[in-house]
């Protein structure tokens, strides 16, 4: 075994009878799998969803702005606890519903038709 100096092709680094190579540790793509049914009736409710989420975002920003400048310190943190939290929820919840039934009303009707 001869360890000889060779010029580098390439992104690897050689050396002797190795060759190390930034490719070999970079993990492989993901494979694709086929589109179903499901992944493609409700990306456009999904969208709507989206901006609902973001103009929730901005009212409760507004609304704890409203409530902090007219509310007492233990008020005001007895109202963001419960506020904060039930907004978030009761939309992920409207979403969730509104979301299935869309999908359920979209397949039967794809079935169907």
């Amino acid at each position: 075994m001869t360890w000889e100096r060779r010029e580098s092709s390439g992104f690897g680094v050689q050396r002797g009878f190795q060759r190390i190579s930034p490719k070999a540790a970079l993990p492989s793509p993901a494979p694709s799998y086929p589109k179903t049914p499901r992944d493609t009736t409700v990306p456009d409710v999904a969208f709507v969803f989206g901006y609902l989420w973001a103009a929730m975002m901005f009212l409760t920003a507004a609304v704890k702005l409203i409530f902090a400048l007219r509310l007492d310190a233990v008020a005001w943190s007895a109202f963001m606890s419960a506020f904060a939290i039930g907004s978030k929820v009761e939309l992920f919840l409207i979403q969730y519903a509104a979301m299935r039934f869309i999908d359920s009303r979209r397949r039967r009707g794809a079935v169907i038709g």
